[in-house]
Formats: C-alpha cells, sequence, structure tokens
C-alpha cells in the first residue's frame, strides 16, 4: 500500500521549490507555456517567470491553487527523486512531439528578420503545444536589455507566423517586429494607422513607445507571435527531417 504520510519536517519553502520544479518541468516539457498559466491566474508572466527563474515566491493561497490546476498534492511534493514528476512531466501525449525548425538569424537589435532555415536545425516541441498553431517556428534571442529578464541572450521561443495572430493583435502577448533597429521582441499598441513598440520597461510610459508609420503594411512589421519561451531546452537538436 502506498505511504501518503507526509514528512513533518518539510517546510514550505521546501514545498514551495518542488512546486516551482514541477510547473518549469511543464512548461520546459511544453504541457503549459508561462503565458497561459499565468493568464489563467490572473498573475503577470514576468511574476510568473520570476518565480520559475528563483528570483521571488509565490504566496500560499496561490500555491494552494496552483496545486489544484496541476493536480497534485503535498504528498506528491513531499517524495524525492523522480517521483516527484510522476504526475506532471509523464502524461502520454507529451511524447508526442513535432520537429520545429529553427530560423538561421537570431532575434534581436540591429539584425534584420530573416526567415531562412538553411542551417537545417530542428528542435521538438509537445503536439499539444502546437495544436493551435499555424506555421510554427522557433528562434533564439539575441541581447536586448529592453526585454530584459521576462526574454534573455540565447533563449528559445515559439512563433506563430499566422496571417490571424499578426493581424488581430493581443495586447498581452509579445511579437517578432521589423523595425529599423532590427528584428525586435516587443508588444504592440494600435493608434489610428500606426503602430507603436513598446516594452515591458516603457509599456506604462506611451511617450516612449516607438512609432511605426501606417504606410507600412502590418504584415511587413508583425512578423510573429510568441506563443512560448524556453531557458533550458531538455532535448537536444534534431537532425533535419528526411
Amino acid at each position: 500500500m502506498r505511504n501518503t504520510a507526509v514528512n513533518p519536517h518539510l517546510s514550505f519553502q521546501g514545498l514551495h521549490s518542488r512546486l516551482v520544479d514541477v510547473i518549469r518541468a511543464r512548461v520546459r516539457n511544453g504541457e503549459l507555456s508561462e503565458r497561459s498559466f499565468a493568464r489563467s491566474f490572473g498573475i503577470s508572466q514576468p511574476h510568473l517567470h520570476h518565480v520559475l527563474k528563483g528570483i521571488r515566491l509565490f504566496s500560499a493561497e496561490f500555491a494552494d491553487m496552483a496545486m489544484v490546476k496541476l493536480g497534485i498534492t503535498i504528498w506528491d511534493l513531499d517524495q524525492t527523486g523522480d517521483d516527484v514528476f510522476f504526475s506532471a512531466v509523464e502524461p502520454r501525449e507529451i511524447s508526442l512531439s513535432r520537429p520545429v525548425p529553427v530560423l538561421q538569424a537570431r532575434i534581436g537589435a540591429g539584425m534584420p528578420f530573416s526567415e531562412s532555415v538553411d542551417g537545417g536545425e530542428f528542435y521538438p516541441f509537445a503536439l499539444s503545444l502546437l495544436k493551435e498553431i499555424q506555421n510554427p517556428i522557433a528562434a533564439r534571442l539575441a541581447n536586448d536589455p529592453q526585454i530584459a529578464p521576462q526574454f534573455q541572450e540565447n533563449d528559445l521561443v515559439l512563433l506563430d507566423q499566422s496571417v490571424k495572430c499578426r493581424t488581430h493583435i493581443d495586447p498581452e502577448s509579445n511579437y517578432v517586429v521589423s523595425s529599423e533597429d532590427g528584428a525586435l521582441v516587443r508588444y504592440i499598441r494600435m493608434g489610428g494607422r500606426s503602430l507603436y513598440l513598446a516594452s515591458d520597461a516603457t509599456l506604462a510610459e506611451p511617450k516612449r513607445w516607438t512609432r511605426i508609420s501606417g504606410h507600412r503594411d502590418i504584415l511587413e512589421t508583425v512578423r510573429a507571435r510568441i506563443v512560448w519561451i524556453g531557458r533550458e531546452v531538455a532535448l537536444p537538436p534534431l537532425a533535419r527531417p528526411h
């Protein structure tokens, strides 16, 4: 019979650390995204990202809600070794993946956006993550202080290039945009016939937003919506599929 007794010496900090491990594992495996998880609880994606990086902590109330959503208990978090993830990273559907090409050029200031994937690099993403994405493609980010710490150099991002997501702007999403300064990761705000680009650093200060002329086709500026961010990709690159 399974022993369901919980270690009485396990602290809240210990449980919190293991809960964060479970959430981080699910994000890494593509079962959920930081954005969707944050939105479901009404918190900001940067706050969740800081928690997953160990910079901040969840409140006890939020931790309780997160455990209910993830379908795990204190007993699960109390286990040691791989058992802590038995309900987090082993769903059958996560094992089903699809290789997605990675853009040859990085996304960053001074780097024009390029759709070239001639490098032949692919990364596997869970089908559960890709099922609602048209034309998925992945890319790596270059250093950009304007979007740190939410995004950092070498992060891998999954992009949706569909016309719908590029013309129906979600104010809470980050987009890859082509500008005079290069391919940038920014929030988009609409104003008349113009687009305005903002980052976490400038979002609350409209005077600092970068204006993109309304004479340009929106599809020339908005190249993709970011739907997933990965800081530690666990799986190795795949060879080009034949």
